[in-house]
């Protein structure tokens, strides 16, 4: 993938499994970097890249201890 494509809202919560409503209120706040173009708000690919990894735990406390109930 293009990392200068430009994505659309549904694009992005398919990709991080967000619902549109919660990227619409994350984008309003600033908590997700996203651009206006006229009336519709896009994503770049590079920027939910970085936005991705900056919040990504790099380990979670506890994790391993954790138990799975098949």
């Amino acid at each position: 993938m293009d990392e200068n494509e430009v994505l659309t809202i549904r694009q992005v919560s398919e990709k991080l499994q967000i619902a549109v409503p919660t990227l619409y209120v994350m984008a309003r706040k600033g908590e997700i970097p996203c651009t206006r173009i006229g009336g519709s708000i896009r994503f770049r690919q590079r920027d939910i890249d970085e936005w991705l990894d900056a919040h990504t735990a790099k380990e979670t406390p506890g994790i391993e201890d954790r138990k799975v109930n098949n």
